[in-house]
């Protein structure tokens, strides 16, 4: 009989570990993937910022030698590689707010079935000993 509960113990010990170790690494890789992307945009930006600076540079340049700024071509290339890179990064950020709404993982799932059972439990067994009180 003895064997029979320490088998059960090491048994639940096992899947425990493996449903542990599961959800780690999915958590992992979510995290990863997101801080991935996160860092896609940071870059993109950071190029952007650059470019503003450049374009500021580049209108100084042009207004204090008397010239028009809308007549130079350097000042449209820039400011067209500004615009491409701000329609990456809206790409970029529209692609991170759907990844973020995905599905829930099996692990996830299993998880919040068993916050379910045991809620279930636990309010069964408050109505029980509510219905012993009043009684």
């Amino acid at each position: 009989m003895a064997k029979d509960f320490w088998s059960k113990v090491r048994s639940d010990i096992q899947k425990g570990y493996k449903e542990s170790v599961s959800f780690l690494k999915t958590k992992t890789e979510i995290i990863t993937e997101e801080s991935k992307k996160k860092y896609k945009i940071y870059e993109h930006k950071h190029k952007a910022h650059k470019q503003i600076s450049e374009l500021g540079a580049l209108t100084y340049e042009i207004l204090n030698s008397g010239g028009s700024v809308d007549k130079s071509a350097k000042v449209k290339a820039t400011v067209e590689r500004i615009k491409k890179i701000e329609e990456l990064i809206n790409q970029l950020e529209a692609q991170a707010t759907r990844t973020a709404g995905k599905k829930k993982s099996p692990a996830k799932k299993k998880i919040a079935a068993r916050k379910k059972t045991a809620a279930k439990k636990k309010t069964g067994t408050k109505k029980k000993a509510g219905a012993k009180k009043t009684s």
